[in-house]
This record gives structure tokens, sequence and C-alpha cells, in this order.
């Protein structure tokens, strides 16, 4: 199997939505052809913030992290993104620099496709574009949700909305309880808007009342229905 139809293989097994709206092979063997796939290490940097976009990035495997250098040097965590999602795109279709520095979460496997690519794309198919543009309007959408509860909850309001989130994105491990991702204390702080402190006390709490339990990073919901209930009432 020759470079090019490996790359296709795997976008078309990883990536079924994005290959199943390109309308033929010339578009399928053009993506693959200008893209090429990078691993980066725990850590390491993608792409840092204010630097001019150059292609758009697509999750094959592992995790992101993506930060914003706030009010007097402060680093905010925007979001973590998981296989399947991408970035980039925002930034290019509006003419900015990179809106955020992007780092690797863990090893991560990226699509990079060159911005070049991507327009001639969708020029010739508006299907494309319609796919991207869903995609990020579901994204606004979560955004606004995450700013109304990181704006208007309380500490323990925040940190289960938090948790939730991470459900949501990256699921449970086979026992049903364990988070499929560990983040650190300070990533936990950092996503719902509040001290490190105030993270590793909250979350304490939690687990001195049976609704998560830990080890390490490692983070087990164990009452889900309560931590729903917090982050919708408080409590």
């Amino acid at each position: 199997m020759n470079q090019l139809d490996r790359k296709k293989r795997i976008i078309s097994t990883q990536l079924a939505g994005l290959w199943s709206v390109l309308a033929n092979e010339r578009e399928r063997s053009l993506l693959c052809a200008d893209s090429y796939m990078r691993t980066y290490s725990k850590g390491e940097v993608v792409i840092d913030q204010g630097h001019p976009v150059q292609h758009i990035y697509i999750l094959l495997s592992g995790k992101v992290k993506v930060v914003r250098n706030g009010i007097s040097g402060q680093v905010h965590i925007a979001r973590i993104l998981g296989p399947k999602q991408f970035f980039g795109i925002r930034s290019f279709l509006a003419g900015m620099p990179m809106m955020a520095k992007v780092t690797a979460y863990e090893e991560t496997v990226l699509l990079e496709t060159p911005t070049g690519t991507l327009m001639e794309l969708f020029e010739g198919n508006p299907r494309l574009g319609i796919f991207f543009l869903e995609r990020l309007s579901i994204d606004i959408h979560h955004s606004e949700e995450r700013i109304l509860s990181l704006t208007q909850k309380h500490l323990r309001g925040r940190l289960a909305d938090t948790l939730i989130m991470l459900v949501g994105q990256y699921g449970l491990a086979a026992d049903g309880v364990t988070l499929n991702i560990c983040p650190t204390r300070a990533d936990l702080a950092s996503l719902s808007n509040m001290t490190t402190h105030n993270a590793i006390r909250t979350l304490s709490s939690f687990a001195r009342e049976q609704i998560v339990a830990t080890t390490g990073r490692q983070i087990k919901i164990v009452n889900l229905r309560q931590l729903q209930h917090i982050s919708e009432y408080g409590g």
C-alpha cells in the first residue's frame, strides 16, 4: 500500500463524516495528496497564538489543549479537543492570526490540510463548507453555554459543569465510571474559571460526598445524577 492509499484508508475510516461529503475521487485524492499526518509529543506546541494560519488541523487521535493569554498574562484553557475535532478554521475564515495557542495534551496525531487546498475544495463542493459550518455552529453554541455556566454559577456548579462536559466529550472507560481523560487540577481550575486551590477543595468535597472518586489525576464519576443536579441547581 503506497502513502496516498494509506492516507485514504485512515481518513475514510477515522473521519468518515468528512470523507462522505467529498463529492468524488478527485476531491478525495486532492485532500489526501496535499494533507499530511504529523505526530506531536505531549506538551509540544502545534501552533502559537498570533501565528498565521496556513493549515486546518483535524485530530486523528489524542487530545490538544487550546489556551489563550488573558489579562496580566493569565493563561486560560478555552477547550480540550479530541479525535474528529478540528481547529484553525475560525481564524483562517476570519482572516486573522491564530487566536489561541494549541499544544498536545498527550501524544497526538493530526491531519494538517493547507488552507489553499481547503478553499479549492470549498469552491467546488458547497456541501463541504456546510459540513464545517454546522460543526462551527455547534462549537459556538457550546461556548455560549459554557460562558453562562462560568459567569452565573458558584464554584460547585462550575466544577460539576466541567466534569459533565468532560464526560460528554470523552466518555467513560469500560468500567462505566472512570473519565477517559486525566486532567491536572490546574487544568480543571482553568476550565472552571477558578483558582487551583478552589478546584482542589471543591473536588475533595465531591469525593467526601461520594459524588466522585479520585486516584492521582484519575477521576471516577460515582454519582452522575447528583453531579448534574449540582450543575443545574447548585448545592
